[in-house]
């Protein structure tokens, strides 16, 4: 068995509960802010209990048996595609060093998948089809209002269009899915591009920390 936890602000408590129902066995706990660090320190905090803990987003519908997700002892489970809406950790050594590295990389760039990049080869991802994430739909429908959501950032448009058409003009890129075939990221390239935070795994369009104006991704 392992500690099933997901954190929420009162933005997010109609989904904390929808989660709950959905699975009985989810701890939900109130946080006042929300930061993509939060559930890497709570996970090291529990994996240096020795405590096996999986973390789910508060977005999130669980339809199946969570224990066929629970990662093996010495492993980080992560949602496939790194999307980090599911994170199961079996307390060791090197789980923990893994997290505080991942942890010090969050200090570094803004998103928990980026930060996830360089250790990718550390973790294992995993088909979370159990569960079911409806994170891209909350944001662009615009269902949820938080500080991390309105706060991201969208590049110029020329300069989105130009990276769209970069990936689209690479062997790796895969036009039915638009999708990367190297970042192993969950995002569509139209939407990586149009980030300030993200930039192409293979150097071909690099991040683009001044971003424009604050805009909320819909």
């Amino acid at each position: 068995m392992t500690f099933l936890f997901t954190q929420y602000t009162e933005n997010y408590s109609a989904y904390a509960d929808g989660l709950r129902a959905s699975h009985a066995a989810v701890k939900a706990i109130r946080v006042e802010s929300f930061a993509y660090s939060d559930k890497i320190d709570s996970l090291i905090e529990y994996c240096e209990s020795g405590v096996h803990a999986t973390w789910v987003d508060a977005d999130t519908e669980i339809h199946g048996i969570i224990d066929s997700f629970v990662a093996p002892e010495g492993h980080i489970f992560v949602g496939r595609g790194y999307d980090t809406y599911y994170i199961s950790v079996s307390p060791c050594e090197r789980s923990l060093n893994t997290l505080k590295s991942w942890r010090q990389e969050m200090e570094r760039v803004r998103f928990d998948a980026d930060a996830l990049r360089p250790l990718r080869h550390l973790v294992t991802p995993v088909d979370t089809s159990a569960l079911l994430c409806h994170h891209m739909a909350n944001i662009k429908e615009g269902r949820v209002a938080s500080i991390k959501r309105d706060g991201l950032k969208l590049v110029p448009s020329e300069q989105s269009d130009k990276r769209h058409a970069i990936c689209k003009s690479c062997p790796k890129y895969q036009p039915i899915s638009d999708k990367c075939g190297t970042c192993g990221c969950s995002s569509t390239m139209r939407e990586a591009s149009m980030s300030p935070w993200r930039k192409c795994p293979e150097d071909k369009w690099p991040e683009h920390q001044t971003a424009s104006p604050t805009k909320p991704l819909t």
